[in-house]
């Protein structure tokens, strides 16, 4: 993918995503999630059951700080932080991922 971080289509989504995380807006950021959303890495899990999780971990705070960040190409999505799209394996870290499928964005990712 290329650097589309200055796109206007995808700074409005950022935008909407990041207000919608900071009120815990469930309901607006669940509307912009893919269906098979992943949200851990070990065990997998994607989909349903994402907001319990992120309340059971108080993940919020760490959600919003992420994508408070610069998002970079990285594979077939934007993702923050840039960090991660430089060496993903050495980062240790959260990580957000968003991908436009048929000129929509959606959010794919938010795993540690």
């Amino acid at each position: 993918m290329e650097d589309v971080s200055g796109d206007v289509a995808f700074q409005a989504f950022i935008g909407r995503l990041r207000k919608a995380v900071a009120v815990h807006d469930m309901q607006t950021v669940a509307s912009m999630m893919t269906p098979d959303f992943l949200y851990r890495l070990k065990p997998d899990a994607s989909g349903e059951g994402v907001f319990q999780y992120w309340d059971q971990q108080s993940l919020w705070p760490q959600l919003q700080a992420v994508l408070g960040q610069r998002f970079v190409p990285f594979g077939n999505c934007m993702v923050a932080p840039p960090e991660f799209a430089a060496d993903p394996g050495k980062f240790h870290g959260y990580r957000a991922g968003v991908a436009s499928v048929g000129g929509v964005w959606i959010f794919v990712y938010f795993t540690e």
